[in-house]
């Protein structure tokens, strides 16, 4: 077998060995003619390349289905390994090219897209616009895990961020703030408790944002005493859900400042539990980043605060 896969290298042809991968691996042709996009007399063409290229069969048929030969399991292995190599390598030819071209590979948590994404990416692209910012917009525990196995070159997010391998740096002051409606007897306070709080329903933001996370951190056992009622999934859709009396919520004070203004609603300080934090920039510990990457982190670092990028921003 060694000998006859010596001189497959002469004729090696990678869509034979994919052919014949997915071949084995679904156990028929006309599947695997299907998942490559060709027709079944084009996978039986290449399956007897393959075998006439090593000199030795490389399955049979049993039961309806192709399996693999001594000598074609040993190749599937190899094969597998061969093209695992080539998408890796494709795969670092591809981000060795987007850093050489001005590319950021950017992940941001939903409540901080909300805040300023678009501000931040009016003022970096007139600041630069040679550096194209691929963005997405994810749960926060989605974004620490991009950060976590170097999926992403930069990250906005909030506090908490719970990913020691990272570098962080603050760009922003936030706090969560009690959002009510007009008309609820809370709305005369100067302040209020958790405790009050909790004691009727609450509309929060998804379960998978920074605001549930802080919560849970600062308060501990007596999140679970929370009575919430609906967990959704916008901070437009949480502030018109107060305003129409489904519960009071908690929310970002850069919302909540642009909520009072067109909705129904008063937003009121938290006095019994600091719900302070910040707003993050966010990198993969270790990484040196392209110099578009750091670029834009230093951007961040040195433009206008948030609270200034977020005032021409309509509620989401």
């Amino acid at each position: 077998m060694r000998g006859a896969i010596r001189g497959l290298s002469a004729n090696l042809n990678l869509t034979l060995l994919r052919t014949f991968v997915r071949v084995v691996e679904v156990g028929h042709a006309a599947g695997a003619a299907r998942a490559l996009y060709l027709s079944q007399s084009a996978v039986s063409m290449h399956l007897a390349a393959l075998a006439s290229a090593v000199g030795l069969p490389l399955l049979e048929r049993v039961g309806g289905r192709w399996i693999p030969t001594v000598a074609g399991k040993e190749l599937y292995e190899c094969a597998r390994e061969v093209l695992g190599s080539l998408e890796r390598l494709e795969q670092r030819v591809t981000d060795l090219s987007l850093r050489q071209t001005g590319h950021v590979r950017l992940v941001c948590t939903r409540v901080v897209a909300e805040l300023a994404l678009i501000p931040i990416l009016e003022g970096f692209t007139r600041a630069r616009p040679d550096i194209r910012l691929d963005v997405s917009v994810e749960g926060c525990r989605e974004v620490e895990a991009h950060v976590s196995r170097r999926e992403v070159d930069v990250a906005l997010t909030a506090e908490p961020f719970e990913i020691e391998a990272s570098v962080t740096y603050p760009i922003a002051d936030d706090e969560l703030v009690a959002l009510v409606a007009a008309d609820h007897p809370l709305a005369l306070e100067a302040s209020v408790t958790m405790e009050q709080l909790a004691a009727g329903p609450l509309v929060l933001h998804g379960t998978g944002s920074t605001i549930v996370a802080l919560l849970r951190e600062r308060l501990g056992n007596r999140f679970d005493d929370l009575e919430v009622v609906y967990e959704l999934g916008s901070s437009g859709a949480v502030v018109a859900g107060v305003e129409a009396g489904l519960g009071c919520s908690l929310l970002p004070r850069l919302v909540t400042e642009r909520a009072v203004h067109c909705a129904q609603v008063v937003a009121l300080p938290v006095s019994d539990v600091d719900l302070r934090r910040k707003i993050i920039v966010a990198t993969p510990l270790g990484e040196c980043g392209s110099a578009a990457s750091r670029a834009f982190v230093a951007w961040l670092r040195s433009s206008a605060d948030l609270s200034y990028l977020t005032a021409r921003c309509r509620l989401p």
